[in-house]
């Protein structure tokens, strides 16, 4: 039988799980200014709220009691740089459209769904569970620190792209408090930072 041993930090988790679905699901379907750059947002908003996901079943143990539960993906870590950058390409330069080309930011995360597949493969074929196959120790720290790796550089960028943005506005705009992205600024480094640590 399956106890539950809930306890703040749990609890905490869960609620945002829920609070971050439900602003991830109002970024990506409603229809309102900015639509196609919040949609960068509500993916990267979803991605944290799967990666939340993976952290509680592992602090609850979910996997001794649902061995299965790893076959589920939950963790694409090494698409939350991409979103971040393409949020705010697309928030400084409106005109800015995906392309074909782009979707090369997204090559790490093909070798994270790989990695994936490789746990899942080793501890179908061995019965036992994937947090504790070879695969998992050592390929899951190489996927965190690629991770780690990718949001400082997307943020970098990121940041780059908003101070282009700012010398614009001063050179465009008398009053460019309306338009200014400090706010965003300082979102990204104090993301950026937590990642990091």
């Amino acid at each position: 039988m399956y106890e539950l041993d809930l306890n703040l930090y749990n609890l905490l988790i869960i609620a945002s799980v829920f609070i971050g679905l439900c602003f991830s699901l109002l970024l990506i379907l409603t229809k309102r200014i900015n639509q196609s750059a919040n949609r960068y947002l509500g993916g990267l908003a979803l991605i944290i709220v799967f990666w939340n996901i993976w952290v509680l079943s592992l602090d609850l143990d979910v996997f001794r009691y649902f061995s299965k539960f790893y076959l589920i993906p939950v963790n694409f870590s090494l698409a939350l740089g991409p979103l971040l950058y393409f949020y705010v390409k697309k928030l400084t330069m409106p005109d800015w459209q995906f392309t074909w080309k782009d979707l090369i930011h997204f090559a790490p995360l093909a070798f994270e769904l790989i990695v994936h597949v490789l746990l899942c493969k080793e501890a179908l074929s061995k019965g036992i569970l994937a947090t504790d196959t070879d695969a998992f120790y050592t390929l899951i720290p190489v996927v965190q620190l690629f991770a780690i790796i990718s949001i400082l550089f997307y943020s970098f960028r990121a940041t780059s792209l908003i101070r282009k943005y700012h010398i614009w506005l001063k050179t465009n705009y008398s009053n460019d408090d309306k338009y200014n992205l400090r706010w965003l600024y300082r979102l990204i480094i104090i993301f950026a930072l937590f990642w990091f640590a």
